[in-house]
């Protein structure tokens, strides 16, 4: 198996998560054949199901391996911080509690005119 991921891509977390999973996978392949990529002793149909299951670990951690923000630039820097300043003003906006009285106001007046 080939180690193709740069680990300074991807955060410490996800690529520790994806090394673990890659080296359990390359372990048992390298029982399973040898470095010619001929059948060894240990590779016997038992093993099979145990096979699938690291290879969808290691599918699963593949996906889920998660690109630096600085790995882009300060571009990627950027627009994080734009959405934070977003996420900010939007929860300055709709979570105040006078904004909510309000709308709570607005909201009853057809009630209240019946």
């Amino acid at each position: 198996m080939q180690h193709t991921v740069d680990k300074d891509r991807y955060t410490p977390m996800s690529y520790a998560a994806y090394t673990k999973a890659y080296d359990e996978a390359s372990a048992l392949m390298a029982q399973m054949f040898d470095s010619d990529g001929n059948p060894t002793e240990a590779n016997k149909p038992d093993k099979q199901q145990t096979l699938e299951a690291l290879a969808e670990k290691l599918e699963a951690a593949w996906k889920n391996l998660d690109e630096r923000v600085s790995y882009n630039g300060k571009d990627g820097e950027t627009r994080v911080k734009l959405m934070a300043s977003a996420l900010e003003e939007l929860n300055r906006r709709f979570s105040a509690p006078a904004r909510w009285t309000a709308i709570r106001r607005k909201a009853l007046r057809p009630c209240r005119a019946r």
